[in-house]
């Protein structure tokens, strides 16, 4: 009886435990320090990783805010991209217009006409009668010796030219006053030429009209040294003179003798 209750107390107390494994076995060892120290590093990294994970502290982004964000994007590059081009076109060289070629003939004319409207000069009332002056200063040598028609061609144009000092261009026209008076072997002295009043005065861009009052002493000597008293005396005149812009230059161009003072 004994024999058997302290077998029933002896499979009681072995409930739980496999047939196979009755042997004891050892505790397993105490951890060791460094296996702590790694356990713990293992946990503070998993906390790091958690804590920084995106997942964790990122906001979702709705698809309008998305949207909205890339259309900005798009319309800055456009607004950049003008402003690039812009400055480009403004610092790009320009374009160099072509030159055509001039003929001689048209640089010549345009150079011409450029001297003359450059080089013209303007004529005042002053200027018009001094001009008279210098006509009546040179007859002296103009109509007696030497005939020196150089200083009539720098003064007159035009018919005065051809009536005082270079006479016709065909057979039949009359000599000039000059050429007459060589051909004749006679002069003119002159005594008192002045301008006493201008009575008038007209002027054009190239053309121009005054009227004098001239007292004028002269003597015609014949080719026998003889006074010529038809062509002998002293007047006093009102003449009208026309004045003309050639070659730069005022010139007169007519004259004629409106009537006589005294």
């Amino acid at each position: 009886m004994n024999f058997i209750t302290k077998l029933q107390d002896f499979f009681e107390a072995g409930k739980g435990i496999n047939p196979q494994n009755s042997s004891t076995l050892p505790p397993p060892p105490p951890p060791s320090r460094s296996d702590n120290n790694k356990t713990t590093e293992s946990q503070q990294y998993s906390n790091r990783t958690t804590s920084d994970s995106p997942s964790s502290n990122q906001t979702n982004i709705s698809p309008s805010a998305s949207n909205d964000w890339r259309n900005a994007v798009i319309i800055g590059s456009l607004i950049g991209g003008a402003i690039i081009i812009g400055l480009a076109l403004t610092r790009s060289p320009q374009p160099v217009g072509t030159i055509t070629p001039v003929s001689n003939n048209s640089t010549s004319t345009s150079s011409n006409s450029s001297n003359s409207s450059s080089s013209s000069p303007s004529l005042s009332q002053q200027d018009a009668k001094d001009l008279i002056a210098r006509w009546l200063a040179v007859k002296q040598r103009l109509f007696g010796s030497p005939y020196d028609q150089e200083l009539g061609a720098a003064l007159m144009t035009g018919k005065a030219y051809k009536d005082n000092i270079k006479g016709p261009t065909s057979i039949g026209e009359a000599e000039s006053s000059l050429e007459w008076l060589r051909n004749h072997n006679s002069y003119y002295t002159f005594g008192i030429q002045k301008i006493d009043s201008i009575e008038s005065f007209k002027h054009g861009a190239n053309q121009a009209v005054i009227e004098v009052i001239v007292t004028e002493k002269r003597t015609l000597y014949n080719n026998r040294g003889q006074i010529d008293k038809e062509a002998t005396g002293l007047d006093t005149r009102l003449v009208r003179y026309s004045l003309q812009l050639a070659d730069g230059k005022w010139k007169i161009v007519d004259y004629e003798p409106i009537r006589k003072i005294r």
